[in-house]
């Protein structure tokens, strides 16, 4: 298998051979693009997760002895009315390889997805990912960033229910948190986007929500959201 710096370098997808790699938790990390969002907030939402994987209270919660695998699989996806996949499967089991995903996250052009923020669609095509992307992970999680409700035609309990219901085998279950940014006191009366985020759109086992009180709130709330649930 080339190494990761050779794949980017040559412009290739960033997608290991790891058919047969323990993978601790498959991680699809969803970040809003919608129109509610203007250039530097997105900028900031995509300086925050490039900083994260260069952070070392995250890099520990990925690499720690305790961890049976000390890896995890993780896409970076942008979603508006479409989604984006900005950066492919990737398996960080090293420092360097958590760089080469930070690198290439930052390089990665910004999305042109639409204005509309189709939340449930873009867990579905989140959950999609995790069944197609050739591994098994001992955890899956799809993170969703958004400052908005859901306009999407689907439910995020149907998403839920298709991923985390009763017919689903719990070694295949999908965890969906919740990172709600509280970006205005017009939206819901400011707090109620997290009660929203509770009660309307994480699900699985052992959801959660971890909020940022504002756009400069988020690099913050990110670390300590991959912190919790890669640990």
């Amino acid at each position: 298998m080339k190494p990761l710096a050779l794949l980017l370098l040559s412009g290739m997808a960033v997608t290991p051979a790891v058919a047969q790699e323990c993978i601790d938790t498959e991680l699809v990390l969803l970040s809003d693009l919608s129109g509610s969002m203007d250039k530097t907030e997105q900028k900031i939402v995509r300086d925050g997760h490039v900083a994260a994987f260069r952070d070392g209270s995250v890099l520990d919660q990925i690499l720690r002895a305790e961890n049976p695998c000390g890896a995890i699989y993780v896409t970076y996806i942008e979603f508006a009315a479409t989604q984006k996949v900005v950066v492919d499967w990737t398996l960080i089991d090293s420092d360097e390889a958590a760089e080469d995903f930070a690198v290439a996250l930052q390089r990665a052009p910004f999305s042109e997805v639409g204005a509309q923020t189709y939340i449930s669609m873009a867990m579905d095509f989140a959950g999609r990912q995790i069944a197609e992307n050739g591994v098994e992970g001992l955890s899956r999680v799809v993170d969703i960033l958004a400052d908005g409700q859901d306009k999407s035609p689907m439910t995020p309990a149907s998403v839920v229910e298709k991923y985390s219901g009763k017919n689903t085998p719990v070694w295949e279950q999908v965890t969906f948190n919740g990172l709600p940014v509280i970006s205005s006191p017009d939206f819901m009366n400011s707090e109620d986007i997290v009660t929203y985020f509770n009660e309307q759109i994480i699900g699985g086992p052992g959801a959660r929500t971890i909020p940022a009180r504002g756009f400069n709130d988020v690099p913050r709330a990110i670390v300590e959201k991959l912190s919790k649930e890669l640990g």
